[in-house]
């Protein structure tokens, strides 16, 4: 076979950048391309020639002259007059009718400039077979993986394959072989892809990478010739994971409460492991391993339950505590390397429950709200109401106290929520939890500040701008609620309902038919309604003609059966 030494038969143009000279386009292409074609056949070859600025609309279609010169081995197949904006391809056939090099010239002249392409014709006694092969770019360590290798036959005429030789590196048949090969000599039909056998690669825990050469020796009529595929195999990263774990520790618990909580751990290696050492860092006082008890020697194939217990202080000083299971891990993986130490991270949170809820309007009805909460440290759910007519886009909220002694936060964040959510018109964002922690009975004064941006369609180049409101809260730190107006802690006698609850303007209480006595306290145990009714009843929220606070308050059904409460929330 005689060398082809041309790398491509097709050879990419680069762009020249059209000038701002309106005389017209300054053309380019390449210096020469390069063709091969079996002697009596022919092969076609691209050039690609560019202005540099085909997105540019304004500018009217170029025109283009093309011509071919030298051997008559090349013919033009494209048009020798083109008019085109930014790319054009310009197609030329080459037929091999010799056994010589052809050269010839194709001249392209522009608006502005010439291009000359130099062109090399090369023929060629037949198209050389390419090995196929697989990647082997995942070994495992100790782990042969064979895979299937052949040879596609480009030529019209039938290949015979009489040899195929193996070149390992460092040494043959330490990384690379060669199984369930064909029996030599065998054929490969033209223009047809056969597979000859498996190679496999085998990597060692001291080999990062693979390297070779496959040979395949082969006849195709009187011309004997060879083709190389060089081999390349890369091991994957020694595993030195010995245990896996399966589960989390991810528990929450009420102030002074202690749960338990557990996870897996399996042996994944080959032979038994150790296990010692085992601990908890982090927050130590608040995780504890209560079983098994370590040192312990866990069997191939085998698991054991680790159970951790969580305890919450009473107070507790953080709504979130983290710790880590850590154990040392004594034996071999399945790669043959120490066994990483295994680790298990634990999270528990402080229950604290939600007495109450707000909604902040957008656009504000009013900017003064109030929260009521009844022990040291409360939740309270905050819901945002989009009242306008645009989408919204809500960024941050975020709340402070006046009073020093007072923390107010979201958990986790203390300084408020990024939320960066999009609310439609008219509808309400789900729940957002504030913590407020008031050390002392009393009333106190918070800022919650609200950043949005309104989504709505701004002329080009505008950039749309946050917005911020600012609502005034008033929360009230009060003692228990008294047993006279509080929740009754048994099942109550008389069952009714309150509809809507939490209510903004009216609240219908659904009492059974026959007398009753509906009475309205709020959070100080101040009356402030009282009506008898027969069956259901609508309440305004007023009092005395006087619309009465947003907060909480307690809703006392009296009837010859006995009496009942309820919690009524009352929101504008």
């Amino acid at each position: 076979m005689k060398p082809f030494v041309f790398a491509f038969v097709l050879t990419a143009a680069l762009c020249v950048g059209l000038t701002s000279q309106g005389y017209g386009y300054v053309i380019s292409g390449p210096d020469s391309l390069g063709m091969s074609a079996r002697v009596g056949t022919s092969s076609d070859g691209y050039v690609w020639i560019s202005d540099g600025l085909d997105s540019n609309a304004k500018l009217p279609a170029g025109t283009i002259h093309i011509s071919l010169s030298g051997n008559s081995e090349f013919s033009l197949v494209s048009d020798s007059v083109v008019q085109f904006l930014g790319v054009t391809t310009i197609r030329v056939r080459y037929n091999a009718s010799s056994g010589t090099d052809a050269f010839g010239e194709l001249t392209v002249v522009g608006d502005s400039n010439t291009v000359h392409v130099q062109l090399i014709g090369v023929p060629i006694s037949h198209y050389g077979p390419e090995i196929n092969t697989s990647n082997y770019d995942s070994l495992r360590s100790g782990v042969e993986e064979c895979q299937n290798f052949g040879l596609y036959n480009k030529d019209i005429d039938t290949i015979w394959i009489t040899n195929i030789v193996l070149i390992d590196d460092p040494a043959p048949g330490t990384q690379w072989s060669l199984k369930n090969v064909a029996s030599l000599p065998t054929f490969v039909p033209g223009n047809s892809a056969w597979s000859l056998g498996e190679l496999c690669a085998l990597a060692t825990a001291s080999d990062s990478s693979l390297s070779g050469q496959l040979w395949i020796y082969y006849r195709l009529g009187n011309t004997t010739d060879s083709i190389m595929a060089d081999l390349y195999g890369r091991r994957s990263p020694l595993d030195s994971r010995c245990v896996t774990v399966a589960g989390t520790v991810d528990v929450s618990a009420s102030e002074g409460q202690t749960v338990s909580s557990s996870f897996l751990l399996t042996n994944t290696t080959d032979s038994s492991i150790y296990l010692d050492g085992a601990q908890i860092v982090g927050d130590t006082d608040e995780f504890a391993i209560t079983s098994p008890q370590f040192p312990l020697v866990l069997e191939r194939d085998s698991s054991v339950v680790v159970y951790v217990s969580y305890s919450v202080p009473s107070p507790a000083a953080s709504d979130n505590y983290y710790g880590t299971f850590e154990a040392e891990v004594y034996g071999t993986s399945v790669d043959g390397v120490s066994c990483d130490p295994v680790r298990v991270a634990l999270s528990g949170s402080v229950s604290i429950p939600v007495v109450d809820s707000i909604t902040l309007d957008v656009p504000p009805g009013t900017n003064s709200l109030s929260i009521t909460a009844h022990a040291e440290k409360t939740r309270h759910a905050i819901f945002i109401h989009n009242a306008g007519s645009n989408a919204l886009l809500l960024e941050h909220l975020g709340a402070t106290a006046a009073d020093t002694n007072v923390r107010v936060s979201f958990p986790p964040y203390d300084d408020g929520i990024y939320i960066y959510d999009s609310l439609a018109a008219g509808a309400t964002s789900q729940e957002l939890l504030m913590t407020l922690e008031a050390p002392d009975t009393g009333t106190y004064d918070l800022t919650m500040t609200l950043t949005y941006t309104v989504q709505q369609s701004h002329p080009k180049e505008e950039h749309t701008s946050s917005s911020t409101l600012t609502y005034n809260v008033i929360a009230h730190r009060l003692p228990p609620v008294t047993e006279g107006v509080s929740e009754p802690k048994t099942t109550p006698v008389i069952d009714f309902t309150l509809s809507p609850n939490p209510a903004r303007d009216e609240v219908t209480i659904g009492v059974p038919e026959g007398p009753s006595t509906i009475e309205i306290y709020d959070v100080l145990g101040n009356r402030v309604f009282r009506e008898a009714a027969q069956g259901s009843l609508t309440w305004d929220g007023r009092s005395g003609g006087a619309p009465v606070a947003n907060g909480a308050y307690i809703v006392r059904i009296s009837t010859p059966l006995g009496t009942s409460s309820k919690r009524l929330m009352l929101q504008r």
